[in-house]
């Protein structure tokens, strides 16, 4: 038996002569020494368990943050009335192929297990503002002050009476003559959408009696409400829809718009070309806004008296098909000028709640527009007027349903003051168009209901 043992020793490597030689050698009653080799593999076991473990973990707490990233989105999407994915025909990707697609990407989305969400701002949440109307002298409206007044103790409504307020409170701004030559044409234009929908709002008559009122008080300060150049013209042009809607003697105006404005074209069709070019969106919205208004005036009254400049709305239209809306929130400036553009293209393609939306390519595109911004201009961007707009936009749209745009409606009734007002008491205090503005474009926001 020693023979063949030690036989089979020496057929092995060398390395593993001297260790079996020795266990050949020790006695049956010794105990069996420890191998080295063996507690090395016993190590690297335990690492591969525990790097294995490790990076078990890992994988899954990347994919429960992918998940949560996925279902954040999926919040975001239901809150705006997004579609999980773009099937419909009016939203579909194909048809706006000339477009970078940065266009109509979603907003970036950051998990908050790995980065700090944007504080929303702080709002009031126990109760709306307790508003009031005080009482108030005025030298041309007295009488309508008084019966708003009295329609606003008696209405329970809270939107009601959160336009009621607003509109006493713009009387009583506008009693200034300084102000009220300064605000003229955007005050009257905003009394005018107030009486639109009459049949369920008890102060439309009201209304029209101060439009009549303040048109008569505007006769005598005329010359310096409009200035002689284009620009007053199309101011005036825009209020020539409201002599004929309430029964205001026009022959006066007549003459006057004939012989006190600029002759000659003042279409500017280079000018709105250039603007174009150069991707100008605070001029792009004055072509837009003051050619809605000429468009409306002969719908509805094929001829007149007043020799009027040539319709361009359609062209103009045609032309801002491809105009591209590159700008984000991080370019404040670029941003605030298109978001303005945005919502009043798509006011004066409305005409301001004359006339229902047209479906057209643009106007697709600026709803999905709206939807991807408005988690932005409400939680980041701090400009109550232009919430208000983007509010009405969505109206125009029949939009007002979609949970997000409920939630800003009812953020903008928390931003009132108890006087009236919206906006910053700072404001009031100074430019009277950017004072009024914030209550101007509210009122009218919380007024519109598509017909």
């Amino acid at each position: 038996m020693r023979e063949k043992l030690q036989a089979k020793i020496s057929d092995r490597p060398a390395d593993t002569k001297k260790a079996t030689s020795s266990l050949a050698k020790r006695p049956s009653g010794e105990a069996e020494p420890k191998v080295s080799n063996g507690d090395v593999s016993l190590f690297g076991r335990w690492v591969i368990v525990i790097c294995s473990a490790g990076a078990m973990f890992g994988l899954m707490a990347l994919f429960w943050v992918g998940m949560e990233r996925v279902r954040q989105a999926d919040q975001m999407d239901k809150a705006l009335g997004l579609p999980m994915k773009l099937k419909s025909a009016s939203l579909s990707l194909k048809e706006e192929s000339p477009f970078p697609k940065v266009l109509f990407s979603r907003p970036k989305r950051t998990s908050s297990f790995l980065y700090k969400r944007p504080k929303k701002p702080r709002i009031r949440r126990d109760k709306l503002p307790d508003l009031e109307i005080p009482a108030f002298r005025s030298s041309y409206i007295q009488a309508e002050l008084d019966q708003l007044r009295t329609i606003f103790s008696q209405t329970a409504g809270h939107q009601e009476r959160a336009i009621l307020a607003g509109l006493h409170w713009m009387a009583r701004y506008v009693e200034v003559e300084k102000r009220f030559i300064s605000v003229f044409s955007d005050y009257v234009l905003a009394l005018h959408e107030l009486t639109l929908f009459g049949k369920h709002r008890p102060w439309v008559e009201i209304v029209r009696s101060v439009i009549r009122r303040s048109f008569a008080r505007a006769w005598r300060s005329r010359e310096r409400i409009f200035s002689r150049d284009a620009a007053g013209k199309w101011d005036f042009i825009s209020l020539i829809y409201l002599l004929y809607q309430h029964d205001i003697p026009r022959d006066p105006y007549v003459g006057f718009y004939h012989q006190f404005f600029v002759k000659g074209d003042i279409t500017k069709g280079k000018s709105f070309e250039k603007a174009l070019q150069q991707r100008d969106y605070d001029r792009l919205g004055d072509f837009i806004i003051d050619s809605s208004f000429l468009d409306l005036f002969l719908r509805k009254y094929k001829s007149s008296p007043f020799r009027l400049p040539k319709n361009r709305l359609a062209y103009y239209v045609r032309a801002l098909e491809k105009l591209p809306l590159l700008h984000t929130s991080a370019n404040a400036d670029g941003y605030h000028d298109q978001n303005y553009f945005v919502t009043h293209v798509i006011l004066s393609l409305n005409h301001y709640s004359e006339t229902p939306l047209p479906d057209t390519p643009l106007l697709r595109r600026m709803l999905r527009y709206l939807k991807r911004e408005l988690w932005t201009v409400r939680h980041k961007v701090d400009d109550i007027d232009l919430l208000a707009e983007f509010i009405y936009s969505f109206k125009c749209y029949g939009a007002e349903g979609l949970p997000a745009v409920k939630e800003a409606t009812r953020y903008l009734l928390f931003q009132q003051d108890p006087r009236g007002a919206w906006g910053k008491e700072e404001d009031w205090k100074g430019d009277a168009y950017e004072a009024i503005h914030p209550t101007l474009a509210a009122i009218t926001a919380l007024n519109y209901h598509k017909k």
